[in-house]
């Protein structure tokens, strides 16, 4: 895996456009557990080429997932057609974090072009059904939404519900990847929960704390659907305020105590005016439960990851703040 590009305010190469360039080796690992991928047969006489992993390789892995995922759909929804969910379609954010996964899985492998399909009995154009009707589910049953998940409850309620920002972000990739196939009434619908998450984010706070548990991963999550926000809806009036919480959220993801002395100008003001928490230790070590964890560095660099891809993916310019401290952290685990 390879550290993303800084490319400050101007874009970046046009490679970095594709989301299957991106995105695939961050997200193939959050499959497995949710999606037990364990459970579908090997391979048989698998022998990697000299590139291997490469991105077609990621794409056959992908491409397996509906062999399985197809025995947990659902259709029909409270009698509704138009409505269908994966797995148990429950209401809290582990469950609606499956659900974010699936629409994107789904949706990227409904409009993967290269190379031949390596599971023919299911159709792009099922996929694509799937998709969007998992996505119809997903912003009816939110809280802004007029229905009920399974277990009667609405999902996305903050801040019980604080991992809605990723879950949203997640599911808002697959949707803009088969944006020119949904109607105006779903695209309507995903604007009204990624508008209210992203305005809920305003007035939350900042998370600070560098012993036992970072705190870097919340403030990163909480990032993404601004990232979001701002790129997909920038004449919205909150734009702006949402940019800029956005990077507020960023300066204080890889935060050290050095920071407060640092006068280093980063998206028109100095790193000491930004920065107010303390979430790395002065090594760019992080604590997660009292140890030096990796997943408590990976988390926060997946989700700067999926909020670099959201500006470019939508050509917005992508905020230095973005960059903090990332290569210093990268730099103590690659």
């Amino acid at each position: 895996m390879q550290l993303i590009e800084r490319t400050g305010t101007t874009g970046c190469k046009s490679s970095c456009f594709k989301l299957h360039t991106i995105v695939l080796i961050l997200l193939t690992p959050l499959l497995i557990t949710p999606f037990r991928l364990w459970a579908i047969p090997p391979l048989q006489h698998f022998y990697p080429s000299a590139d291997f992993p490469n991105q077609a390789d990621y794409i056959a892995f992908l491409e397996r997932f509906p062999t399985y995922a197809e025995s947990e759909w659902h259709s029909g929804h409270q009698g509704n057609s138009q409505l269908g969910y994966f797995s148990n379609g429950v209401h809290d954010h582990n469950q609606m974090r499956v659900l974010a996964n699936f629409i994107f899985v789904y949706a990227l492998l409904a409009t993967e072009t290269g190379g031949d399909r390596t599971d023919p009995v299911i159709s792009q154009n099922t996929l694509l059904d799937r998709a969007r009707a998992a996505l119809r589910y997903f912003t009816a049953t939110h809280v802004t939404g007029d229905k009920v998940c399974t277990d009667g409850e609405k999902w996305g309620a903050q801040p019980h519900q604080w991992l809605s920002p990723w879950v949203i972000s997640k599911a808002v990739a697959g949707a803009r990847l088969i944006w020119d196939e949904l109607t105006q009434e779903e695209t309507d619908a995903i604007r009204r929960v990624v508008v209210h998450e992203a305005d809920f984010q305003l007035g939350n706070r900042v998370f600070s704390r560098v012993n036992e548990d970072t705190q870097a991963e919340l403030n990163a999550l909480n990032a993404e659907v601004l990232a979001w926000a701002t790129s997909i809806y920038p004449t919205h009036p909150n734009a702006e305020k949402w940019l800029a919480k956005a990077q507020e959220l960023f300066m204080n993801t890889f935060s050290v105590e050095a920071d407060s002395s640092d006068t280093t100008v980063v998206d028109g003001k100095p790193v000491n005016q930004w920065v107010y928490t303390t979430n790395a230790h002065p090594d760019f070590t992080l604590e997660g439960h009292g140890a030096y964890q990796f997943d408590y560095i990976a988390v926060p660099l997946h989700s700067l990851a999926w909020a670099y891809y959201a500006f470019v993916s939508n050509g917005h310019p992508v905020p230095q703040s973005l960059f903090h401290h990332l290569k210093d952290v990268w730099d103590t685990v690659k």
